[in-house]
């Protein structure tokens, strides 16, 4: 077994805990847009009200979601992985690292950059679907 196999399991709990991350910032900045739009509309009634309310409270819910998920990511499978492959440490420690690593190479997602990635090779292969989204 090489060296990435063996730390296979490892590396995809890691890109999912970099995609609840990345759902936790995005859905922070919708539930924060959405409210300054709350505090700014002085006459915000009906349905506009309800929707964005409506939006408001699908956001916290999702955020709540993937908090949670995150925590089981890093606590329980994390750990249990590290302590399977025998790497010292906790996961913080690992995630900690990682992120210092990700800051010196300018990444700021790992799932992010890995979909952005996907999007852009996506348009390189297949073009006519930019005329498409039109």
């Amino acid at each position: 077994m090489n060296k990435d196999d063996k730390h296979k399991v490892l590396n995809s709990i890691i890109m999912d805990i970099e995609k609840q991350k990345h759902i936790i910032d995005r859905t922070f900045a919708f539930i924060q847009s959405t409210l300054i739009s709350l505090e700014a509309s002085e006459r915000l009634e009906g349905e506009e009200k309800d929707y964005l309310i409506k939006d408001l409270r699908e956001k916290l819910n999702e955020k709540e979601k993937a908090t949670a998920t995150l925590t089981y990511l890093k606590y329980k499978k994390m750990r249990d992985e590290m302590q399977k492959l025998k790497m010292h440490g906790g996961p913080d420690d690992y995630l900690e690292n990682l992120e210092k690593i990700k800051k010196e190479a300018g990444i700021d997602n790992l799932y992010k950059s890995y979909e952005d990635k996907k999007s852009l090779d996506r348009i390189k292969k297949h073009p006519e679907e930019i005329i498409k989204l039109k």
